[in-house]
């Protein structure tokens, strides 16, 4: 069952480039997974949480894309922007400067969580007031990010990026799913931070703070899979068959003789042949052919 609609405006930053998917060459938030790319799967678990009013900054190389994918998605709404270089969060919220105003909810698609990471922060910026909630992933071991410095009530002090391993602030590591309930705030901080790295962004929050803006830190320690490495897709694709419901496709031709047991996705057109077994989870594209007494 659907939440009920947000009037939150979810930003999706799809505008940067992979520099460690070598030897993929597409942004990873448009990799097919189950037969859609990730950008969609993205959108529909935000739909999931009661979002519909998406902002989507891309690049010149993929914003047609974007527009095509979004186009055949019912029930949304879509702003594009255009971030013309790949500069970084900043950069790309001011490329949809004039788009971003009231209460946002930042994102980086190329992370894959679950709809309960958006539900826990939307129900937290309800309940407590403070001008941003951002979610703090609990690591059990060292991940080379960015670490949250929290006060015993949970809100940040300051933004540590990768510090050396066992020097971190907290268990608390910074994924990219922040709420800012005064956008306006948010990029007037960004306008006047002064720094050489690629880091105006957190450096923003962190000022925030110094001005004494509240911004509230929620743990989060549901599912989470960055894509950052090509070795990353296997988990994001495991996730989302553990989710998948069994589906077999009305064009799907499967031999009598065949075998097919447990979670199977099969796409359009699939042809599964004489003696075959395909024993799930497993979800086979459209126009594939499982040959005789094959086994998937």
């Amino acid at each position: 069952m659907k939440s009920s609609r947000s009037h939150m405006k979810a930003v999706f930053l799809c505008g940067g480039r992979g520099k460690r998917m070598f030897p993929i060459a597409e942004d990873k938030f448009l990799l097919d997974f189950l037969g859609k790319p990730l950008l969609e799967h993205q959108i529909e678990v935000a739909c999931e949480a009661g979002l519909s009013h998406f902002v989507i900054i891309g690049n010149p190389a993929n914003i047609e894309r974007i527009e095509q994918i979004t186009n055949k998605i019912p029930g949304i709404k879509v702003d594009l922007a255009l971030q013309k270089t790949s500069l970084g969060i900043a950069d790309a919220l001011k490329s949809a400067e004039l788009l971003l105003r009231g209460q946002l909810l930042i994102t980086n698609p190329n992370d894959v969580f679950s709809s309960s990471a958006y539900t826990k922060i939307i129900a937290a910026a309800k309940r407590t007031p403070a001008s941003s909630h951002i979610l703090g992933y609990q690591v059990q071991k060292y991940f080379p990010g960015g670490y949250l410095q929290v006060n015993a009530r949970n809100e940040l002090l300051h933004i540590v990026e990768k510090p050396n391993p066992g020097e971190e602030p907290s268990n608390l590591v910074n994924i990219l799913i922040h709420c800012h309930n005064n956008s306006k705030e948010l990029l007037h901080h960004i306008e006047t931070v002064q720094t050489a790295r690629d880091d105006v962004y957190e450096c923003a929050l962190d000022n925030m703070v110094k001005a004494g803006h509240r911004i509230k830190v929620i743990p989060y320690n549901g599912f989470w899979a960055p894509i950052k490495y090509p070795w990353h897709i296997f988990k994001v694709m495991e996730h989302f068959l553990d989710n998948a419901q069994p589906c077999i496709a009305s064009s799907a031709r499967i031999s009598e003789k065949a075998t097919i047991e447990g979670k199977v996705v099969l796409s359009e057109n699939v042809r599964v042949l004489e003696n075959a077994v395909v024993r799930g989870p497993v979800y086979v594209g459209a126009n594939s052919i499982v040959a005789d007494n094959a086994l998937v």
